[in-house]
């Protein structure tokens, strides 16, 4: 699916790192979901496999998506550019 100006940010590492940076997370329905620009690249086979064994949690925090894989946490937020006339 393809949201029209919409982005989603991926932050690692972010029980560890004081100010953890924002990177793009790409997710695509066929392949799977990777941001190479922090070393993420999980097919959804491998996400299935994970979720079986144990090693991967989802959950809500605030408006962020909080992923756990193989103990390492991330941030993912939804971003989507609203102009002040569509919030009025």
């Amino acid at each position: 699916m393809w949201i029209q100006d919409a982005m989603i940010t991926i932050e690692a590492n972010i029980d560890k790192v004081t100010i953890p940076h924002k990177h793009t997370l790409f997710v695509d329905d066929e392949w799977g979901i990777q941001s190479p620009s922090c070393g993420l690249h999980l097919e959804w086979e491998t996400i299935e496999r994970m979720v079986d064994e144990g090693k991967w949690e989802n959950y809500q925090q605030g408006t962020s998506t909080i992923m756990v894989v193989d103990g390492t946490k991330y941030r993912i937020k939804f971003h989507r550019p609203t102009s002040l006339e569509e919030l009025i």
